[in-house]
């Protein structure tokens, strides 16, 4: 009798169970044991093309902003989360700037023509960063819209994954066939696409805010090279003891 009244307590909360899941703490009544099948269910729920990292992929593909707004207020069942999607993609980047170290470099800064640590070697990781920094200036240029900081985040954090995996095929590209066109492509696009995105978020019918979306991205580039540079300057005088004796030449996105 002990034994199953104890198999009807929730092992987490000792709540007594009524139906397959725990009313208090969500555990379910039985556990699927770790295995082959389980790895395999959780790799083809990411994989899901209804729901997953290639609903979403095709989500932001065709209406960035408005799949990111209708998730922002709740529609979130079938989208992957905003961190995972922008670890996964600057994953990928990493991996293809592992495959195709050839392919173009999208920002470096020296001084006096020594380069500091190569952020360029770390541009995926640095993603959050530069996340953070535009979605604090789009804040500040759509203060009247409503939206918090942390809302406009996982906005960013969405576009700035997408822009991570158009590098990453645009890397792939240059590689295997390397063309001019390819570069022109590789510099605008991306950054149009995240304009257009953060345009569309807000209203995408009036034009002032896909200007408004193009200035607060690009203050957000400059604040992320203003904070590379403070710390190659940092990082500099930490090795040296000293300021350099020459110029300090900052490089440029692409």
């Amino acid at each position: 009798m002990e034994q199953a009244e104890q198999a009807q307590q929730c092992p987490s909360c000792q709540t007594i169970l009524y139906g397959d899941y725990c009313h208090r703490c969500g555990r379910p009544r039985h556990v699927q044991r770790i295995d082959g099948a389980f790895i395999l269910s959780e790799v083809g729920s990411i994989l899901n093309l209804h729901k997953g990292i290639f609903f979403t992929i095709r989500e932001l593909l065709r209406r960035p902003g408005i799949t990111v707004r209708k998730f922002i207020h709740g529609e979130r069942n079938r989208l992957v989360k905003p961190v995972v999607f922008i670890v996964i993609t600057s994953i990928v980047y990493a991996l293809t700037e592992q495959l195709f170290p050839a392919g173009g470099r999208y920002f470096s800064y020296a001084i006096s023509g020594e380069i500091l640590p190569k952020m360029q070697d770390h541009y995926g990781h640095l993603n959050f960063l530069l996340a953070f920094l535009a979605a604090f200036w789009v804040r500040m240029l759509f203060r009247k819209s409503g939206y918090n900081f942390f809302e406009l985040l996982v906005l960013l954090f969405f576009l700035l994954g997408m822009r991570m995996l158009m590098l990453a095929v645009f890397r792939v590209s240059n590689g295997l066939f390397s063309s001019p066109l390819w570069d022109i492509v590789e510099s605008t696009l991306p950054t149009i696409y995240v304009i257009w995105g953060i345009g569309q978020f807000f209203n995408g019918k009036k034009v002032s805010n896909y200007l408004k979306a193009f200035i607060g991205y690009e203050l957000g580039i400059f604040s992320f090279f203003l904070i590379a540079a403070l710390l190659g300057i940092l990082t500099y005088l930490f090795q040296h003891g000293e300021l350099p004796s020459g110029r300090i030449r900052i490089g440029t996105l692409l």
